[in-house]
């Protein structure tokens, strides 16, 4: 499936020659103008979810982590009555969190019938060679999302996350998550971020985020709350949780009394973090990746960012 969004990145000197086997030419300053003809984004990505089905054989399995954004994919092909399964993968407990929000919304909406939850030793993944070879292949340096990827290889049929929808504050994608869009070149049937796959769906998403969050917000609230509040009002009955983890915060918790080489520790001494994990996983994953670290973000074109500007 393709990113939508590539056609209308700038120039970039730097960027990754295999991004360009994804751009398709759309008139973006008629997507611009139809924008307010969009149907709302729950609407639209009903649609999106049918324009999958047309594209893609069955059997149909999001993956969920629990969060809102997994939420709202659930809802959405919910409604489209379109028959699905949902897979979540508990690492090592670590998630808990995340696995007891998504089965309160499976509950809530009498949905728990479709849930498989599958366990997945995060920890002995991490600390093996096997996360050195899928740094190599997939040019990633970080553990968590090439646990994703793992997570994806064990999941049957075409397998579908939701990504993040982008809003005013979210223009572009790390290099490092686009991990998982260089490991979809490889498996035709995964859709790593349904909400930034349609233009129609991302475009919903930009008109509908930008009229809630006109004013100026706290930069406490630009992510979460405003994402909760843009789901709420669009016709997603998410579950708002009251803190947001991923799990592998209590992973890199774990390590902090970790021992670690003093020779790596003055190797890594530039690095933002200092932590036992990251110097043990993410900093050696360093040394068999290219050029692109975990600060190099691909931007949208410069007309889609000065309309989530507001210019």
């Amino acid at each position: 499936m393709d990113l939508w969004f590539n056609t209308y990145f700038e120039e970039t000197p730097n960027l990754n020659p295999r991004l360009n086997d994804w751009v398709v030419n759309f008139d973006i300053d008629n997507l611009l103008l139809d924008l307010d003809i969009f149907n709302n984004p729950l609407d639209q990505a009903i649609r999106a979810v049918h324009e999958v089905v047309g594209k893609f054989d069955g059997p149909y399995t999001l993956l969920a982590s629990g969060g809102i954004d997994s939420q709202a994919l659930i809802w959405a092909w919910e409604q489209s009555k379109v028959p699905y399964k949902i897979y979540h993968y508990d690492y090592n407990g670590w998630n808990y969190h995340d696995t007891e929000y998504l089965i309160k919304f499976l509950k809530k909406h009498k949905l728990e019938h479709k849930l498989v939850i599958k366990k997945l030793d995060a920890m002995s993944f991490i600390a093996s060679q096997d996360l050195i070879s899928y740094a190599k292949e997939y040019d990633c340096s970080s553990p968590q999302i090439l646990t994703y990827i793992k997570f994806v290889e064990q999941t049957p049929g075409t397998v579908i996350q939701s990504g993040n929808y982008i809003s005013k504050y979210v223009s572009g994608l790390s290099y490092t998550l686009m991990a998982l869009q260089r490991y979809a070149e490889k498996r035709p049937n995964y859709i790593p971020f349904f909400f930034q796959s349609f233009p129609y769906l991302a475009y919903s998403f930009i008109r509908d985020d930008y009229a809630f969050n006109k004013k100026p917000v706290k930069a406490i609230d630009v992510g979460y709350s405003a994402k909760c509040q843009t789901y709420k009002k669009t016709g997603f009955p998410i579950i708002e949780q009251s803190e947001k983890y991923t799990g592998f915060e209590k992973i890199k918790k774990f390590f902090d009394s970790e021992y670690v080489n003093p020779q790596d520790q003055i190797r890594w001494a530039n690095q933002p973090s200092k932590r036992p994990f990251d110097i043990l996983f993410r900093y050696k994953l360093y040394d068999h990746i290219g050029l692109y670290n975990d600060k190099t973000t691909i931007k949208h074109h410069s007309k889609v960012n000065n309309l989530l500007l507001g210019g």
